[in-house]
């Protein structure tokens, strides 16, 4: 008897635990699991997968008679066989000599094993994460069977193999691991209060340890627990506590009077928003709760929330309601991060009675989504004409803050019908162009249809699609009715809303429906004319709303007309009520003004919409018994045969009285028509198919999967509940990772569990029987999660061995690569793809530095030679090389790199500025003398061109002030002599001044030109004046021409360059006589100096 409160009063330390019996074996720890406060019952021990406890091997032989095993167990992480007490061998198969109790994956389970076969008792709930559970394993050694119980209700499924003989257990006891030397199948969560019976305990007993505890305090201090249920409030209940002791000494503690009181109860706890594609890390996210309490004297209530890695987070929740029996409380909280969040709600009274609510689990992530605004355009008619049916508007609902190109998607329309009927914003093409939408934005598209030249009524498919697969999304439908008709009244039904399934518990149905007049435009001959709508039900329905005909005068106009329906389920009708399919029709009639019924598609004069609704056995009792569900209604006590009656739907079915169906091993197969390992690839998809078949020829209704594992928390199954599936029919499951960031690489064990309820009726004389079976089956699935493809594997598998050939026709060292090679070839036969890429990548980079290394190494070499013909010392970058070398030599590519590079930097410093200027100007005089003449060729020709440009610039400029000028002038005559507007001397006195700066602008462009002509003239001063005299005597007769021959310049321009012309050939008169005197002077002090 193990409490694992770590009293020290006892004797107990955090590697000590005492036992709190008679027989004193006591437990100790090596690897210790860490003891904290809060057990279940005082305090407990926290297992991981390397801690446990050895409680001795006082019982070798315990497996040979009865006993029983108790244990509080509360689990963080379902593992497979995780055993929470055990004594076997070193090894967790199931016939490994010895016994354990352990989780399996969601499960609790007992084995019994003797080394060949052995017995196992199976528990069918699956119990949930974080969660403390009382588990008690029965051994009957007598018979070899174990039973399990849990929460103080026995389980199913024991198995007892032929043959158990019993061998001695010479194994330790292990609490958190299967043997108590090693870690072994070992536990990770919390134990608390271990007891080992030496006797059978009846379930009796096991109910009352499940609702009671004995604690040890002191040597002479026990405290006893009792948790009584059922309990009515106000009411005093008398409670008398008495012990014994080994002699069997009885006496009674005392009385104790204890009045009911229920604590508070959390009724509901909803988040807002509940859509998942509006949970954002930056959303405000407020939690409603109502709770109840008889006595309404609430004193905490508190939102308790966290991440996948931070412990819980308390918020103090508000009542929005006065505080009564029930009451609403709110709280908000923000995540902040991108993470799955969990949250509960705890609550207390004055009493000190607590209520939690169960986890909810709510995926808190930057989405990529999308939607339709409707997916119904509604009716539409025409007759061989192209009209408009309405727009088909695409909202982005995703995130700008997703990782996926900030969830910018691309859609791409299409539709069902041939090309050319349907046009999207005036194109008919299918697919239509692509429509680019940022997050948060809308696109609408306009819908245009061309209708037939025939009567005939059609349904339109238009279907959207995520063109690059960003989305959660890839395809949405919209769906719209065209219907082609020439003209007068024409009728159209839809039942637009019905449940799929209904469970038989007192409610209320809704199916609603309408009809229109598509043609109705308030003409005479468009008016249908005595409509009548009627509703055809199953047997035994009670209409509570709505008319189960409904008649119509006249309808003129095509608005719709509402033709819902209510009905009710109660102990009326209940009683006798068959579950399975029932089917609910619509029939409208209508005439012409002449009394002739209106003929729509197909000659159809009746218009009959129908629709299914599966009733499914209700698993809560209600006080309403439906007898033929048989057990699977709680308020039947015993299987019943209600009377004859018709409808439902049915088929064959085994067994009765809604036992567990035992099912053959080709139903195995086809019921999980599925493969046992999946692979999916980082990156390419987070999704794969569960596929399920009914192999029974009867109807399975009610069908449900859920899924367990490590990482179940992070798997959505669509659908997760199917009504109905008739025999033979198919259903695939999509199992979504919604959160791949937690699978990583490798293996990861899940368990798939289908139940379903399969019933048959048959006629016995007057009545029907109806037999109902329950189907319950489960699939281990391997889900292998890898970081690329296999065929993406083999390639890079190639490429390594592409490489290692490589280096060897290169002569290069390949051992350390040969090696990698090795652990390639074993991480690809393993499937340790990311493993692969990280040796691939270490491969190629040795590679790349061996290559390089030699490449460098003998440029290098050739460098050293050249500086050597220069007599330039390269000591230090020659030993620098050798070392390099001798890296590369013995294969230490990366040490060889490094070796070399320095090498280069050594030899760079040594060279830099030692290459001798006369050993240079020696080898390199030609190019030397060649590039100095170029040099200064290309300086004076620069020169030149652009004094020249200069010249050019300021001729073309004085040119314009020339015209300018001769402008002003015969401005000013124009002003004087015709206009009479300036006096005779204002005229003299402002031509006077245009003909000074005329003057002055004709010398400046007559030395320019000048200048411009002889700017490349290398002779002698006095052969280049007389050239330039000779050049302007030209200009003269030129100008002379022009003015008295052609008369093709004014008088004052003339004038002008005449003068400077002439004024110009004085000047240079004046210099060569200047410079003949000055010759002269020279020559006769030359003659003096001789003499």
């Amino acid at each position: 008897m193990l409490n694992l409160d770590n009293v020290s009063a006892i004797g107990e330390n955090d590697t000590v635990i005492k036992d709190a019996s008679r027989y004193s074996n006591d437990a100790d720890c090596t690897n210790c699991p860490v003891w904290n406060a809060s057990g279940k019952h005082g305090g407990s021990y926290t297992f991981n997968t390397t801690t446990w406890i050895n409680a001795g091997n006082n019982t070798p032989d315990l497996y040979m008679r009865d006993f029983t095993m108790s244990v509080w167990v509360y689990e963080y992480t379902p593992r497979y066989r995780a055993t929470i007490v055990g004594q076997k061998q070193d090894s967790g198969s199931s016939l490994t000599l010895g016994w354990s109790l352990v989780s399996d994956d969601g499960f609790f389970a007992l084995y019994f094993a003797n080394g060949t076969n052995y017995s196992r008792a199976n528990h069918g709930l699956i119990h949930s994460n974080n969660t403390w559970y009382h588990v008690v394993g029965v051994w009957n050694a007598t018979n070899r069977t174990p039973t399990i119980y849990v929460n103080g209700v026995r389980g199913v499924g024991t198995v007892a193999p032929q043959n158990f003989t019993y061998v001695n257990i010479p194994y330790y006891l292990g609490i958190g691991s299967s043997n108590g030397n090693n870690a072994v199948s070992t536990f990770n969560g919390s134990i608390d209060e271990v007891r080992i019976y030496n006797r059978s305990l009846s379930a009796a007993e096991v109910d009352i340890l499940y609702h009671s505890n004995l604690r040890k305090h002191a040597n002479d201090s026990w405290e006893l627990i009792v948790n009584q249920t059922n309990v009515s409030v106000d009411i005093t209940y008398n409670f008398s506590v008495g012990a014994s002791d080994r002699a069997n000494n009885a006496g009674t503690i005392g009385t104790y009077a204890v009045t009911g009181s229920s604590g508070p109860i959390i009724q509901t706890a909803n988040n807002t928003p509940t859509p998942w594609d509006y949970l954002d890390p930056d959303t405000n996210i407020t939690i409603t709760a109502t709770v109840t309490d008889p006595q309404g004297d609430f004193s905490t209530v508190l939102l308790q929330w966290k991440n996948t890695t931070s412990d819980w987070n308390n918020v103090t929740m508000a009542n929005t309601t006065p505080h009564t029996t029930s009451t609403v409380f709110t709280a908000s909280f923000i995540p902040g991060t991108e993470s799955n969040i969990t949250y509960r709600i705890f609550a207390n009274d004055s009493t000190g009675i607590t209520g939690t609510s169960a986890n909810t689990t709510i995926p808190v992530f930057w989405d990529c989504t999308w939607q339709l605004s409707s997916t119904y355009l509604g009716e539409a008619a025409g007759y061989d004409e192209i009209i408009s049916i309405g727009n088909v508007t695409i909202e982005n609902t995703g995130d700008a803050l997703h990782a996926n190109n900030n969830c910018t998607l691309g859609m791409r329309l299409t539709y069902d019908l041939s090309e050319g009927r349907i046009y999207f914003d005036s194109s008919y093409i299918k697919p239509s162009d692509t429509y680019t939408i940022n997050a948060k934005t809308n696109r609408t598209v306009a819908v245009n249809a061309s209708f037939l030249a025939e009567i005939r009524e059609e349904t339109l498919v238009i279907t959207v699609n995520d063109l690059y697969s960003r989305s959660n999304l890839s395809q949405s439908n919209a769906t719209a009715t065209l219907i082609s008709t020439t003209g007068g009244p024409y009728l159209y039904e839809r039942i637009s809303d019905a449940p799929v399934s209904v469970e038989l518990t007192p409610q209320n149905i809704s199916i609603g429906a309408y009809m229109r007049n598509i043609m109705g435009n308030g003409d005479l001959n468009t008016t249908a004319f005595n409509v009548t709508a009627t509703w055809i039900l199953p047997a035994g329905s009670t209409v509570a709303g709505g008319n189960t005909t409904s008649q119509y005068q006249n309808i003129s106009d095509n608005t719709e007309r509402t033709l819902d329906i209510n009905l009710t389920l109660d102990s009326s009708n209940l009683q006798t009520w068959i579950p399975g399919t029932q089917q609910y029709t619509l029939d409208v009639i209508g005439y012409h003004e002449n009394g002739t019924p209106i003929r729509h598609s197909e000659n159809r004069t009746t218009l009959t919409e129908t629709t299914n609704i599966v009733f499914v056995c209700y698993a809560t009792s209600d006080g309403v018994q439906v007898q033929s569900c048989g057990t699977l209604d709680p308020d039947n006590t015993e299987e019943t045969t209600p009377p004859s009656s018709g409808g439902g739907g049915g088929g064959g079915g085994r067994g009765g009285g809604g036992e567990t169906l035992a099912l053959t091993t080709e139903e195995r197969e086809r019921i999980f028509n599925t493969t046992t390992t999946y692979d999916l690839v980082r990156g390419q998809g987070d999704t794969f198919i569960i596929s399920m078949e009914n192999p029974f020829p009867d109807e399975l209704i009610d069908v449900r999967i859920n899924v367990t594992g490590l990482l179940a928390t992070y798997l959505r199954i669509e659908p997760a509940y199917i009504p109905s599936l008739q025999p033979g029919a198919k259903i695939n499951y999509t199992v979504t990772i919604t959160a791949p960031a937690y699978f990583d690489e490798g293996d990861h064990n899940l368990r798939f569990a289908i139940s379903g309820a399969l019933f048959r009726q048959e006629r016995r004389g007057n009545n029907t029987i109806t037999t109902i079976s329950h189907v319950v089956d489960d699939r281990q699935v391997l889900l292998k999660i890898l970081d690329i493809s296999t065929s993406t594997a083999e390639a890079l598998l190639s490429d390594a061995e592409e490489i290692l050939a490589t280096m060897k026709r290169e002569s290069l060292h390949t051992k350390v690569t040969e090696d990698d090679i090795a652990a390639i070839r074993v991480a690809y036969t393993n499937r340790e793809y990311g493993k692969l890429k990280t040796l691939l990548a270490k491969i190629e980079q040795r590679a790349t530095q061996a290559i390089e290394t030699r490449d460098r190494s003998s440029q290098l070499d050739s460098r050293i030679d050249w500086a050597k013909t220069r007599y330039i010392e390269t000591v230090q970058s020659e030993r620098a090389l050798h070392l390099a070398q001798s890296a590369f030599s013995r294969g230490d590519y990366p040490l060889a790199l490094d070796r070399i590079k320095e090498a280069e930097l050594i030899y760079a410093s040594e060279v830099k500025g030692e290459i001798p200027l006369r050993y240079y100007y020696e080898k390199n005089m030609r190019e030397i003398w060649t590039g100095l003449v170029i040099g200064v060729l290309l300086v004076i020709s620069a020169v030149y061109a652009s004094k020249r440009s200069l010249l050019n610039h300021r001729i073309k400029e004085l040119h314009k002030e020339e015209t300018v000028i001769l402008g002003l002038i015969r401005e000013a005559q124009h002003e004087c002599f015709e206009k009479k507007s300036m006096s005779l001397e204002e005229y003299n006195e402002s031509v006077q001044q245009y003909e000074r700066r005329l003057a002055h602008t004709i010398t400046e462009q007559i030395a320019a030109e000048n200048k411009r002509q002889h700017m490349l003239s290398l002779e002698p001063k006095d052969v280049r004046l007389a050239k330039e005299r000779e050049s302007i005597m030209e200009r003269v007769k030129e100008l002379q021409h022009r003015y008295i021959s052609i008369g093709g310049i004014e008088t004052r321009v003339y004038e002008q360059r005449m003068k400077s012309l002439t004024e110009r050939i004085a000047e240079i008169d004046e210099q060569r006589a200047l410079d003949i005197a000055q010759r002269a002077l020279r020559r006769a002090r030359f003659k003096r100096v001789k003499t």
